[in-house]
């Protein structure tokens, strides 16, 4: 294996943008299948939490709000539960698969896997072998999600 600190250096060196970090924090989605009769909804990431891996997330709440109008505009005041749910049901159908899809990429972006390292030394222009670079990792007990990965090298 090849020191970790020569690689590492020469990645984070290339590499155009800043660098920063977050804690990625998920959950599920609200249940599609309600017999709520509130009169109260939440829309976007309330009701479907995305990472921001795919994008959609913004997209999502817009689409959501553009939903919830469509479900009131015709709704009398003692029929807004009913529209409510219908709304929530159309809203939960639509999101979930785009919820489900940005929760497997933040996976496959933070699994360490052989993939994402390619894909993060593309985007560093980084020209060693990518094994190499792994098993570096491997060795340091460093992966991906290293918080601090500056000053752990």
């Amino acid at each position: 294996c090849s020191e970790l600190g020569d690689i590492c250096h020469k990645l984070l060196a290339n590499t155009k943008e800043p660098l920063w970090s977050v804690s990625l924090l998920d959950r599920d989605a609200m249940p599609s299948r309600s017999r709520s009769k509130s009169r109260l909804t939440v829309l976007g990431d309330a009701c479907h939490p995305m990472t921001f891996f795919k994008g959609q997330g913004a997209n999502q709440a817009l689409a959501d709000a553009l939903t919830l109008a469509k479900c009131l505009d015709l709704s009398t005041l003692d029929r807004i539960p009913i529209s409510l749910r219908k709304f929530e049901r159309e809203m939960v159908q639509r999101a979930a698969p785009r919820a489900l899809a940005s929760r497997q990429a933040a996976h496959q972006i933070h699994s360490g896997s052989i993939d994402a390292l390619r894909e993060a030394m593309i985007f560093a222009d980084f020209q060693g072998n990518p094994k190499d670079l792994v098993c570096a990792l491997k060795h340091h007990g460093v992966s991906i999600s290293t918080p601090n990965l500056l000053s752990t090298i």
